[in-house]
C-alpha cells in the first residue's frame, strides 16, 4: 500500500470527526433560532428595576455527546497514524499508540512502548509536534478532552449569554450610565435577576436598547469554558487533520 493510501484509515476518523462536528453546528443554530431566553426589564410597585432573563429552553445534554463522539475520532485517528508509522518502518502494528505530551522527559519516556517500532526519525518527527515543541495547545486540548469523555463524564455544553451595552440614564436630564454587561444564567428554566438593579428614587432606569449575546460554549468536567463549541470542535479537529497530513509523502 503506497504511503498515501495507508493514511485513509486516520483520514477516514476525521472525517467522521467532521461529521459529528457538522452535526454539533446544525443543532446549536437550530436552537439559537428557537430563541431560548430573552432579556426583560422588572420594575417593582416602588419603580425599581432589575434587569432579568428568562429562560425558555435548556441546551440539550446530547449536545455534550455529540462534542464528544467528535473529539474521540479526532483523537482515535491519531493512534491510528502512529500504527501507519511503525508499519512504514517495518514494525507490528496494532499496539501503538500517539503520544501526546506536555514536557519533553514525558514524551521520552512514553515513546518507547507507544510507538514501539518506529524509527528514530518517526519518534524525532512526532516529537517535534507535541505542544512542548509547537507552542500549540490544541493537541493536548484535544488529549485530555479526550481522556475525560472517556473516563470520568461526557463532554457537556452550557449555552452563556450577556447582555451588551447596557446603559442607565437619569430621569428628566438625558443623562446615562454605562454599566457594560452582564453575564445570564442560562442552567435553569424560568426569570432570574441579573444582578444588576437601579432605584427609581435615584432616578434613573434602564435604557432597553442593549444587546443580547448568545453564545454555546464547550466546558470542560469542572465546568470551566474551554471556547466557543462549534469552533473549539473543528479548531481540535483541524489539529489532528494537520498532524496526519505532515505524514502524507
Amino acid at each position: 500500500m503506497s504511503a498515501k493510501n495507508d493514511l485513509e484509515g486516520p483520514r477516514t476518523k476525521i472525517d467522521r470527526a467532521k461529521d459529528h462536528a457538522r452535526e454539533l453546528e446544525r443543532e446549536i443554530e437550530a436552537f439559537l433560532q428557537r430563541d431560548p431566553y430573552r432579556v426583560m426589564l422588572l420594575t417593582d410597585q416602588h419603580g425599581n428595576q432589575t434587569l432579568a432573563c428568562d429562560v425558555k429552553e435548556l441546551v440539550p445534554s446530547k449536545w455534550g455527546l455529540i462534542a464528544g463522539d467528535a473529539l474521540h475520532n479526532a483523537r482515535a485517528s491519531l493512534d491510528l497514524l502512529a500504527n501507519v508509522l511503525v508499519e512504514r518502518d517495518g514494525g507490528r502494528s496494532g499496539d501503538a499508540s500517539f503520544p501526546i505530551s506536555n514536557t519533553s522527559d514525558v514524551f521520552q519516556k512514553a515513546a518507547p512502548k507507544s510507538l514501539r517500532g518506529a524509527s528514530d526519525t518517526t519518534v524525532r518527527k512526532i516529537e517535534e509536534l507535541q505542544p512542548f515543541n509547537t507552542g500549540n495547545a490544541d493537541l493536548r486540548t484535544l488529549h485530555v478532552l479526550d481522556i475525560i469523555d472517556k473516563h470520568k463524564t461526557a463532554i457537556v455544553t452550557a449555552s452563556a449569554g450577556s447582555a451588551q451595552n447596557i446603559t442607565a440614564r437619569q430621569r428628566g436630564t438625558g443623562g446615562t450610565m454605562s454599566l457594560g454587561f452582564a453575564s445570564i444564567d442560562t442552567t435553569k428554566l424560568g426569570v432570574s435577576p441579573m444582578g444588576l438593579a437601579f432605584s427609581g428614587m435615584m432616578g434613573m432606569v434602564f435604557d432597553p436598547a442593549f444587546r443580547l449575546r448568545r453564545d454555546v460554549l464547550l466546558i470542560d468536567a469542572d465546568r470551566r469554558p474551554i471556547g466557543d463549541a462549534g469552533a473549539t470542535v473543528r479548531r481540535l479537529i483541524g489539529a489532528a487533520e494537520a498532524v496526519i497530513n505532515t505524514f502524507d509523502v
